[in-house]
């Protein structure tokens, strides 16, 4: 199974994989995250430095709704 999400919702620490590993230990968690930089201790498992997206609304979630 995959779960496709932004990045706050991705985070090891507090995002669905914190959750999934409090409720299922037994279920293999694999978290990416996708950054603008490197940051040295990111809350994912990996992560993909890209480029910012051409337009940035102030809600990423905005055009999901």
């Amino acid at each position: 199974m995959a779960v496709i999400t932004g990045n706050g919702h991705a985070r090891t620490d507090r995002g669905v994989p914190a959750l999934i590993r409090a409720e299922r230990p037994e279920v293999s968690v694999f978290s990416i995250g996708q950054v603008l930089e490197a940051v040295p201790g990111a809350p994912f498992d990996a992560v993909v430095v890209t480029s910012a997206p051409e337009s940035r609304s102030a809600d990423p979630c905005a055009a999901l709704r």
